[in-house]
């Protein structure tokens, strides 16, 4: 799908059989111009002033545009959001969420004991496959990792 701005015409990666909602594209586009890079990051409050939603609808849309429409989108330390614009952000963004998962974890063994968490942190499925594989070329002007996928959201 593609996103006309008054600055530039750009895509949003491609995730077969998705289609993004208009809220989806608006911030997605308002992210990938106006906030590329940490330094750049846009406070969560100015987004919802932006774009008029909930600052749980925001984050909603923040999550469905990383985990289904593949948008390399990172949160800042400060509650804001940004697109990820080089490797290293990747990798950073990608250690940050990788301590928050372990320390969800180590939440689940203290609240059901070691047995049960083992249980059920075993059946966790992250999902049908990498959406920003570190093995595949960073596209420095997309802001995102290279795909072969043809279909586009």
């Amino acid at each position: 799908m593609m996103i006309q701005t008054t600055q530039q015409t750009m895509t949003l990666p491609p995730r077969p059989g998705r289609t993004a909602a208009p809220i989806e594209r608006r911030i997605a586009d308002l992210l990938q111009v106006n906030h590329r890079g940490r330094e750049r990051a846009l406070a969560r409050r100015a987004l919802v002033a932006a774009t008029g939603i909930s600052d749980r609808e925001v984050r909603v849309v923040i999550a469905s545009l990383v985990t289904t429409h593949g948008c390399p989108i990172g949160a800042s330390p400060t509650g804001g959001y940004y697109w990820i614009d080089d490797p290293e952000e990747l990798r950073k963004e990608s250690v940050a969420l990788t301590k928050k998962i372990g320390s969800l974890a180590r939440r689940v063994r203290a609240l059901v004991g070691g047995d049960e968490a083992a249980r059920l942190l075993g059946q966790m499925d992250l999902g049908d496959q990498p959406r920003m594989n570190a093995n595949e070329p960073f596209d420095r002007a997309q802001g995102r990792r290279e795909s072969n996928e043809t279909n586009h959201v």
